[in-house]
């Protein structure tokens, strides 16, 4: 069986930038030295349900992927003791667990297996989800709401004019943000579709996107509409 080469990140972002300029896949997997079967499947395994290839989404599929391979799937009875036994004497978070015991080594499901445990619990009756700092309510909170009625009025990019397709004007921007390692920093990019100039803002560590950011850097320059590269990454922007 043939190996899967795995991409830098560095070439990620060339894919990236070569997608969007309609390259070919022989074009690209030429251009970062690796197979056009590499390239293709690498698309293919990272696209968004948009059918697009953001580099940054595609190098943190990857690296969930890698850290998936290596943690337990099956939730033990050793597992289960464990966790109601720091629950009962530690109050911790399944976020806290999950870390702690990583951390240490100690073989230990994902978060989402043991949240799916605490409200099993308590569908029974138990009560273990009180011993969780949170109560599970905000768990709870971030679940009821399906992330796309966040956002009901957002278009897809294939909904576009057809002027802006064909690249024939000025003013017409994409804006991307790329997120840095460990979600510490992010790049916002808005780049001219005809032109191909591009405004690069770096955004200060666990500060929010806000309009008034991107009416700055869009202020004396004409413009015509505004499409987000990676619109569920800019929730909290309200226009």
């Amino acid at each position: 069986m043939k190996k899967y080469n795995h991409l830098s990140r560095e070439q990620g972002y060339t894919i990236d930038r070569l997608l969007k300029q309609k390259k070919s896949y022989s074009f690209i997997a030429q251009t970062i030295g690796m197979s056009t079967s590499t390239v293709s499947r690498e698309v293919k395994r990272n696209k968004t349900a948009r059918g697009r290839y953001p580099c940054h989404t595609a190098h943190m599929y990857a690296t969930e992927r890698k850290e998936w391979r290596w943690y337990p799937r099956k939730f033990t009875d050793k597992m289960r003791e464990q966790v109601v036994q720091i629950l009962r004497e530690k109050q911790w978070s399944p976020e806290q667990i999950v870390g702690r015991f990583r951390l240490k080594g100690i073989p230990i499901v994902g978060k989402t297996t043991l949240y799916t445990f605490l409200h099993e619990d308590k569908a029974l009756g138990g009560d273990l989800y009180q011993l969780t700092r949170h109560h599970l309510k905000y768990r709870r909170k971030s679940l009821a709401k399906p992330l796309k009625s966040q956002w009901e009025k957002r278009k897809g990019i294939d909904q576009r004019p057809q002027c802006i397709n064909q690249e024939e004007r000025f003013g017409d921007f994409e804006m991307d943000l790329i997120i840095g390692a460990k979600q510490q920093e992010a790049i916002l990019t808005l780049t001219d579709r005809k032109t191909d100039y591009a405004i690069i803002e770096p955004l200060p560590k666990g500060g929010k996107l806000q309009i008034k950011t991107i009416q700055n850097l869009l202020n004396n320059r004409p413009r015509k509409k505004l499409n987000f590269q990676s619109p569920m990454e800019l929730l909290d922007i309200y226009l």
